[in-house]
């Protein structure tokens, strides 16, 4: 059996960050050809599943870079490496100390939830108001986050200067790891993406792996023979 993961940012998507008619093609003859396919993504469970609903990917998902594993056939999400309550408050403080609003992303009982602070820039603001209000995502007040919630991943966009500061700040962090790159808004424009250090996809697939039967796996742009 052949198993392709695809990592969606630079295999599935377009610079639109849409599944293309090409792409489209492409998985029906996958599907033709009896080879599987699935996720491996950095990108959050409800970020990913807006842009793959109605593609018919059956098997388990990875999302938040290994933290989020969804198995659509049975309903389950697994959870792994989260953020606890000190290192939450290190990404928080980081943020906050730079004028940037933090989006706390939890899951707790299948259900999404984001807690955030004021949003100080316009930036942040239309964040919120095309993307996380129009999502499946409950969104509450940062003061309203419970200890030891269920906390994936935490995300901010901002300058490119002061996300830079934030960047190299967490990254000094041995327990956390953060990523960031040009946001959609503009290059003048970044966002940041923190996680526990153990969190990665690599991991996670392996995981994944060892739980079916021998296959091929591909994971674009990497691949592993088995």
């Amino acid at each position: 059996m052949d198993l392709i993961f695809f990592d969606l940012d630079g295999t599935l998507l377009n610079d639109a960050s849409e599944i293309s008619a090409f792409t489209k093609e492409t998985l029906i003859l996958l599907n033709e050809k009896n080879i599987a396919y699935t996720i491996a993504t950095g990108r959050t469970m409800l970020s990913a599943q807006r842009i793959v609903e109605g593609h018919e990917f059956e098997l388990p998902q990875i999302y938040n870079n290994g933290v989020t594993v969804w198995d659509p056939k049975i309903q389950k999400i697994t959870l792994e490496n989260l953020l606890d309550n000190a290192e939450i408050s290190t990404v928080i403080d980081a943020a906050i100390a730079q004028g940037i609003t933090p989006f706390v992303n939890v899951i707790d009982k299948h259900q999404h939830f984001i807690f955030h602070s004021e949003t100080r820039h316009d930036v942040e603001k239309e964040l919120v108001y095309k993307y996380f209000s129009s999502s499946k995502a409950t969104l509450l007040t940062l003061e309203a986050l419970p200890l030891n919630s269920q906390v994936t991943n935490i995300s901010m966009i901002g300058s490119a200067d002061t996300i830079k500061q934030i960047w190299l700040k967490l990254n000094a962090n041995t327990n956390l790891v953060a990523y960031s790159g040009p946001a959609q808004e503009g290059n003048n424009f970044w966002w940041l993406d923190v996680h526990h250090q153990s969190a990665n996809k690599g991991s996670a697939v392996t995981n994944l792996k060892n739980s079916w039967e021998p296959v091929m796996l591909f994971v674009l742009a990497m691949v592993i023979t088995i």
